[in-house]
Order: structure tokens, then C-alpha cells, then sequence
């Protein structure tokens, strides 16, 4: 009830003669509730497919050992669609299909009645591909139970482990951190010496007489504290003069 169903009527012919001279033939079918009365009605045409003499004649002489053997037999299936949608009425469900011929005589092997719900959407799916469908939901329904689980047992619980994984944690940084800070320092103290000796560097380059060691520490926190001006050599002169001549 409320689900749309096809209603096909699948005819066996087989290729006589007088089935491929016969053409269209008309096919009708009725739909009636249980006390008889009229819920749906449907006509729709149909014939065989049309195949040449030539190729008749070819795809018999190819499958003739089958043929002889009996394991195959010169038929057509041909399937009429009755009604494509047929919506059945909760008051009046269907209990009797009727199905009539309106041709002249046709042959036939079997004529079978085929209703089918015609499934849109999740059920579409869950009817074509049911593992996968069963895989997917079971999998989904174990990974929501699996998180409400986890969230009940983290409020209900002491969560003692959380604290503790904490407090270790925090001993692990904390152990971590002299290293780190000795490491700065360290990496600071090359940088200071790296431009201290750069420093000197440049002020042995200046032409003129070679300063001590202690000249150019003096010049070097004068360069750092100072202005950042550069002395010229003639500067640099007269005061390793005057300090030669105050050491006399």
C-alpha cells in the first residue's frame, strides 16, 4: 500500500512462421480488488523483434549443434509493461490480475505475470546492493554506540588515568626545559663571539700599524655602546700613540 509497482507480462514465442507474420498484437490487463470490481485497466502493444532472413539463416547454421543437441530452442522472450506505476488503494487492495490477448491467434510456449515494486531512494539501494547496504549500516550503528559508550564511561568514571597522564606530562616539560634554555644560552654566546670576532676582523683590516688585543676589545665596546660611526685610520693612530706614550 502506497508503494508503486510494475506489472509486466513476459510472453515465450517462438519464431514460426505464422508469429512473424502476425505483426503488432495487443495485449490488455485488469486489476480487481476482492469483490470484482474494476481498481485499474491497461493496454499496450507489442511484436517480435525483427531479425532478416539472412541473419536467420546465418545464427541457425552457427547454433545448429546446440539446436540438434537440444540445448537451446529457436524462442523469443518478449516482455509488454502493462502499468509502470501502479499505486494499489489501502481500502481496496488487489486480489485478481486479468490478462487478455486482443490479436489473432498467436502461439506461444509461457505467458508469466510479473509484478515488481518499483523502489526509489535508500530502499532502491537496499533492494539492488543488501550487503553493502548491511555493511554500511551496521558499521554506522557500531561507531555511534561505540561514542555514546566512551562519552558515558568519561563522565561517569574517576578519569583518575586523564590526571595522571597529565601530571606526567607536565613532569616531562618541565624536565625538558633546563635543556632547552641551556641550549638558547649556549647558541646565544656563539652569536655574541661570532661578531666580536667579526668585529676585530674589521678592525684589522684598517691600514696602519697592527693593534693589540686589547685595543681592538676596547674599539669593539666602543663599537657596540657608541654611535655605530665608524674611526678612520688616522684616528685609530693618534690613539695608539697616545696611549704608547702614557704606558712610557
Amino acid at each position: 500500500v502506497g508503494q508503486a509497482y510494475k506489472v509486466i507480462v513476459n510472453f515465450k514465442m517462438p519464431e514460426s512462421p505464422q508469429n512473424l507474420e502476425l505483426g503488432m498484437f495487443m495485449v490488455c490487463a485488469e486489476m480487481r480488488d476482492y469483490d470484482s470490481m474494476l481498481r485499474g485497466h491497461s493496454c499496450r502493444s507489442a511484436m517480435m523483434r525483427y531479425r532478416s532472413p539472412l541473419i536467420r539463416m546465418i545464427s541457425t547454421w552457427a547454433l545448429s549443434p546446440l539446436y540438434v543437441l537440444g540445448w537451446k530452442e529457436e524462442f523469443q522472450q518478449v516482455p509488454v509493461e502493462i502499468f509502470s506505476r501502479y499505486l494499489e488503494e489501502r481500502q481496496h487492495p488487489i486480489t485478481d490480475v486479468y490478462v487478455e490477448i486482443l490479436s489473432p491467434p498467436i502461439q506461444f510456449y509461457t505467458v508469466t505475470l510479473h509484478i515488481v515494486a518499483d523502489f526509489t531512494g535508500l530502499r532502491y539501494i537496499m533492494f539492488n546492493w543488501p550487503v553493502l547496504s548491511a555493511i554500511v549500516a551496521i558499521s554506522t550503528n557500531l561507531f555511534f554506540i561505540l561514542v555514546v559508550f566512551l562519552l558515558s564511561w568519561y563522565h561517569w568514571s574517576d578519569a583518575k588515568w586523564l590526571h595522571s597522564m597529565q601530571i606526567k606530562y607536565a613532569r616531562l616539560t618541565k624536565s625538558l626545559e633546563p635543556g632547552v634554555i641551556l641550549s638558547r644560552a649556549s647558541s646565544l654566546r656563539d652569536d655574541d663571539d661570532l661578531v666580536a670576532y667579526s668585529d676585530k676582523s674589521d678592525i684589522a683590516d684598517v691600514g696602519g700599524d697592527t693593534l693589540s688585543d686589547v685595543d681592538a676589545d676596547d674599539l669593539v665596546l666602543v663599537k657596540k655602546s657608541g654611535s655605530g660611526k665608524r674611526e678612520s685610520p688616522d684616528a685609530l693612530r693618534l690613539r695608539q700613540t697616545k696611549k704608547t706614550t702614557a704606558d712610557y
